[in-house]
């Protein structure tokens, strides 16, 4: 299950891990760096209120041209589409 910008893989597990999937379809090494630093600063602010398991988020290529605003509302959607955040 994905958007157009991001897809998620998700594993019940009894500690929080995530990785971040960028292949060379979404640019050279810069663009490819850039959009992980964002990717990891979206999921650390979501960290406090989400379930243990493994993550892994795999960035498509329209990911690149994407803010970190919009990366993050894809992350967001992801997650709780997944239903991937602690009951409040």
């Amino acid at each position: 299950m994905g958007t157009h910008l991001l897809s998620l893989v998700y594993v019940r597990a009894g500690k929080l891990q995530v990785g971040f999937a960028v292949n060379k379809k979404v640019g050279h090494a810069v663009v490819r760096n850039r959009v992980k630093r964002r990717l990891r600063e979206c999921f650390r602010q979501q960290i406090p209120s989400l379930k243990n398991g493994f993550y892994v988020f795999v960035a498509r290529p329209e990911a690149a041209d994407a803010t970190y605003w919009q990366l993050e509302q894809a992350m967001r959607s992801l997650l709780k589409r997944h239903g991937l955040y602690r009951d409040a």
